[in-house]
Formats: structure tokens, sequence, C-alpha cells
């Protein structure tokens, strides 16, 4: 495996790609030449991903998409069932119609990957999402949830392929960690704000007001991304090698 190294007090410390266990760790060669490994602290190794500003501006659209999964997930039901009477057969199908489509997405997720690459598939993904938060937002009918649920596939399974690679390919050799930290910003963090933003929208506006405001949440955050991407997106750097910069 690639390495790379650098003096630390009279040290010669070679981070690895994996320690033990499947962690991030350092080979550290003492004066005498023997080397032995350790762990990356943690705190070194977020602060080593998160310096990275596009590492660090992808992380904040995956918790917008985050948000934006957990508010569908929380508050969809109570709005077909309250405001539109959706009976309860209705509720199971939405559940199946909602998962149907990941499977030949996600089948078929690295050959869209080839097509469309990185960058296309998160404005595919934020596109999907805008269009099912907009028509929930008019919604007439709670049986025409169906096909609107069939974008959910769309959504999911492009932000997690893209966001897999992506984030692997600025890793700087700390995949697991990296990894660790898309997974936290996008299910854990997203995922808790979404709960309590979406709460608080829909008892005071009603949730037609909110899914609206979560489609113009997701033009910000598509014009965020962009911004922030406006180059090509490049997946295929190495990700095997950290090189930290010289200490005095």
């Amino acid at each position: 495996a690639e390495e790379a190294s650098r003096d630390v007090e009279g040290r010669k410390v070679i981070m690895c790609d994996e320690g033990e266990e499947g962690q991030e760790a350092e080979e550290v060669e003492d004066e005498e030449g023997s080397c032995t490994k350790q762990e990356l602290p943690f705190l070194t190794r977020y602060a080593m991903l998160i310096s990275q500003w596009r590492l660090a501006a992808f992380l904040m659209v995956s918790v917008f998409l985050g948000m934006g999964a957990s508010i569908i997930q929380t508050y969809l039901f109570l709005f077909l069932k309250d405001d539109l009477d959706a009976p309860e057969v209705l509720l199971g199908l939405t559940i199946s119609f909602t998962v149907v489509m990941e499977f030949p997405l996600f089948f078929f997720s690295q050959r869209a990957l080839a097509i469309l690459g990185v960058k296309g598939m998160i404005v595919t993904a934020h596109a999907a999402f805008i269009s099912r938060v907009l028509a929930y937002s008019i919604l007439p009918n709670a049986w025409l949830v169906l096909p609107i649920e069939l974008l959910h596939g769309i959504t999911f399974a492009c932000t997690w392929t893209a966001g897999v690679v992506y984030v692997n390919s600025l890793a700087l050799g700390l995949e697991a960690s990296a990894q660790g930290l898309f997974s936290g910003m996008f299910g854990g963090i997203g995922r808790s704000l979404g709960c309590v933003v979406g709460g608080v929208i829909y008892d005071l506006a009603g949730p037609r007001v909110l899914f609206f405001l979560c489609s113009i949440g997701g033009i910000l955050s598509l014009l965020f991304f962009l911004v922030t991407h406006a180059s090509n997106v490049d997946t295929h750097q190495s990700s095997s090698m950290v090189e930290p910069e010289h200490t005095a």
C-alpha cells in the first residue's frame, strides 16, 4: 500500500491505510528504526477530512438531504391520514412504492455513475426530491401519493451511491472515518434536525407549507452544491495517501 511520511519530534511517521482491526493508523519509526502502529487520534482524523472545503461543502448538502428524508418519513403519514383521510391500506402501499424503486436503481447504480458522474447523480437526487415534496404540497387526493413515492428510489440511490464514491475519493487514506462521517451527517445530524425542524413547522403552518418549504430548501441546497462544485468532480484521484503538512 502507498504510504506518506513526515518527521514529528525526531520520529518518522508513516501514514497507513488501515491499522489493526481495520482502523486508520500511523506507523511510527523511532531513531533506532523500530516501527510500531499507532491509531490516529479521533479529532485528528476528522479535522484532516473536514479541512477539505469540497468535502465540508458536500457534507452540508448531505445534512440537508438527510433532513428531507427524515421530514418525509416522519410527517407524510400524518398528512395523508389527518388531512386526506387516507385508509390504512394506502399507508401500507405507500411503503411498498417507496422502496420498490430502490432495487433496480441500486442494481444499475454503477452504470448510472459512469454515465452521469457524481455531480450528475447529486443533481438528479435533488431534482427528484424537489419534485416529490412539491407534489406533496399540492396533493389533492391521497391515492395520488403512490406514483410520487417512486421518486424516493431515485433520491436515495443517487445520493448514497454518489456520496460513498465522492467521499471515498477525498478520504486521504482515512476511508473508514470518511464513510462514517458521511453516514453520520446524513443519517444522524440530518435526520435529527429534520424531525425537530419539521415538527415545529408542521405545528405552526401545517404539512403543505412544510413540504413547500422543503422544495425551496432543496433548490437552495442544489444551488449551493453547484456553486461549490462548479468544476467537474474528480473521483479518480488517489485516496490511499495521507500527506500531512510539515510542522515546525
